[in-house]
């Protein structure tokens, strides 16, 4: 059976334009197809446009506002992944908080203070 994980992010204060971040999962018990398993959501806005790539339980993923005309929402969600289950059990998808960058306008980096990423766990039966 297919499942649909959201991506969302709450209390954003600062502009953001782009985001890139790194989910980790096991590829034993969900497949997630590259090219039609990605959908946008509506943090960026309507011109946001993604980059989405799975290699191996590892989703890479990056979007940016193309237009540029408005900062994100303050809280929204980011994009919804759909994910096929292949066998019985547990799978953790995690955020890896090192990899997890925002960006502004100009192209800086966002220092986002009390930045929190939880882990999703997914039944598979």
């Amino acid at each position: 059976e297919q499942s649909t994980l959201s991506l969302s992010l709450k209390n954003i204060d600062d502009s953001v334009f782009a985001l890139s971040l790194r989910i980790g999962y096991d590829p034993a018990l969900v497949e997630i197809d590259e090219d039609t398993s990605f959908s946008v959501g509506d943090f960026l806005g309507a011109n946001a446009v993604a980059l989405f790539q799975v290699e191996a339980g590892v989703i890479y993923l990056s979007i940016t506002d193309i237009a540029g005309s408005s900062k994100a929402l303050n809280s929204g969600t980011v994009g919804a992944v759909v994910v096929q289950g292949l066998s019985v059990g547990q799978c953790v998808f995690t955020i890896a908080i090192d990899d997890l960058r925002f960006i502004d306008a100009a192209g800086a980096d966002v220092e986002l203070a009390d930045l929190e990423a939880t882990e999703v766990s997914l039944s598979v039966q």
